[in-house]
């Protein structure tokens, strides 16, 4: 079996290799760590290019249309080609947008947000002039991805322009087991049965149908839901369900 001494010194032989392996797992994990925060900066950078890029491409198209336009006379068939361009341009601008806030989803770590600025400081972005955004959520404050203004955003403008005849649109809250419910509910026409399931899939519906997909991917990051429970007829109503540990209200949430 061997002296205690022996023993001993096998043992710590035994752990300083076993240090040595971890050592080296540690420096190449290092490695491959700062690599892919190199190629992750890159490919950001040739994004940013590349929208950049064909943004200016997209604008001087448009430019082109105008000035074509003017020149077009009165032809009809001439003009409807036009406007279907242009129609083509503003969708590839949109998706140009969309590229840019999808790629910044994630890009820096969660912090706390209060719920009541983000929802003014979203009408007040969408410019709703004729219709009323009524938030009653307390000094609410919620620990979400920095991207979390976007969905307020995209909540209001989906309400205006889906809604049909909104003229209301409401923020609220309400307690659901541990968990907290922020719910937004207008009173518009609302979501037909047949499309509840599949309203937060990228690409349906009219326009670009990435708005209430790009909602539900900010929220996932940190784990936040969102489902639509409206009336069709009555209104749209989005809850979006905040687990406990991520909502503080009437105190500062802690670093």
């Amino acid at each position: 079996a061997g002296s205690l001494e022996e023993r001993v010194t096998a043992r710590t032989q035994e752990l300083s290799e076993v240090n040595a392996e971890l050592t080296r797992d540690i420096t190449e994990r290092r490695r491959v760590e700062a690599a892919l925060a190199t190629a992750n900066q890159k490919l950001m950078l040739l994004s940013q290019i590349t929208r950049h890029d064909i943004s200016n491409r997209v604008f001087a198209m448009l430019v082109a249309i105008d000035l074509a336009r003017d020149h077009a006379g009165k032809d009809e068939a001439l003009m409807q080609d036009f406007s279907e361009m242009e129609k083509t341009a503003h969708s590839i601008q949109a998706q140009i947008a969309f590229a840019k806030d999808y790629q910044e989803i994630g890009a820096q770590g969660p912090a706390w947000f209060p719920v009541d600025i983000l929802i003014r400081n979203a009408a007040g972005q969408r410019d709703a002039k004729n219709i009323q955004v009524v938030t009653d959520v307390g000094d609410l404050r919620i620990h979400a991805d920095p991207m979390i203004g976007r969905v307020f955003y995209n909540l209001i403008d989906n309400a205006i322009r889906h809604g049909g005849h909104v003229s209301r649109i409401t923020f609220s809250t309400r307690p659901e087991g541990t968990s907290l419910v922020i719910i937004c509910e207008d009173d518009g026409v609302g979501v037909p049965d047949k499309d509840k399931q599949h309203i937060f899939s990228k690409g349906f519906g009219r326009d670009s149908g990435l708005g209430l997909f790009l909602i539900q991917e900010i929220l996932a990051i940190t784990g936040i839901t969102i489902r639509e429970t409206g009336e069709y007829g009555r209104g749209a109503r989005f809850e979006i369900t905040v687990r406990e540990g991520q909502f503080q209200a009437g105190t500062t949430p802690s670093p």
